[in-house]
């Protein structure tokens, strides 16, 4: 999104309109439409991020992410695609590209997003391939960083749910259980009593 896209978008989530936001902040009626084609100082830029509450960077449309720079150049020569070609297919100009990997500008989540669909590979397979990925995979995963994470997701919306609990009538009078079944059972009727208090 260009400049004055982001403003108007985040002006908008916050239910004001841009000559609103240009009063606001005293400045003068219209200019920031003319943002795309007049560069603003950073100073205008900071009282509008400032009362936006997002960065400058945010404004601009800047990237977060550093350090895949060198990254994303080795999976993109491993790919055999040359600078010319990844920028082609990203939509970008082959000197941005270069700055990315060389680290000198941030990448924005949009991009990478673009780039891994590029690759034919996920974010977290990427970062794990790499060496980047900040969870440790337990083995019985098999190294299967997609797996994992939908594992920790479906655990996660599983505790979160509530449910209903039914009561079961259940009598063991007359079975045959040994002494350890009959710990077993009186320890999970334990645990059923313990979560019963806490809902």
């Amino acid at each position: 999104m260009s400049l004055v896209e982001n403003i108007k978008s985040l002006c908008s989530e916050i239910g004001i309109s841009i000559p609103k936001l240009e009063a606001t902040l005293g400045l003068s009626r219209g200019s920031v439409y003319n943002w795309d084609k007049n560069s603003p100082s950073i100073d205008k830029l900071e009282r509008v991020a400032n009362y936006l509450k997002v960065s400058v960077d945010y404004l601009l449309d800047r990237g977060t992410i550093f350090d895949l720079g060198p990254y994303i150049e080795e999976e993109r020569l491993e790919q055999g695609l040359s600078a010319e070609e990844f920028s082609t297919l990203l939509d970008i100009d082959v000197t941005e590209l270069v700055k990315y990997e060389e680290q000198e500008i941030p990448i924005t989540e949009d991009l990478v997003d673009k780039m891994m669909g590029i690759f034919g590979i996920t974010f977290p397979e990427f970062l794990d391939k790499y060496g980047l990925f900040d969870m440790e995979i337990p083995s019985q995963f098999k190294g299967d960083v997609n797996s994992y994470l939908a594992f920790n997701d479906a655990k996660e919306r599983d505790s979160s749910e509530t449910y209903e609990l039914e009561t079961i009538a259940a009598h063991h009078d007359g079975d045959e259980f040994t002494k350890e079944e009959l710990e077993e059972i009186e320890r999970f009727k334990e645990f059923v009593k313990m979560r019963r208090k806490d809902s």
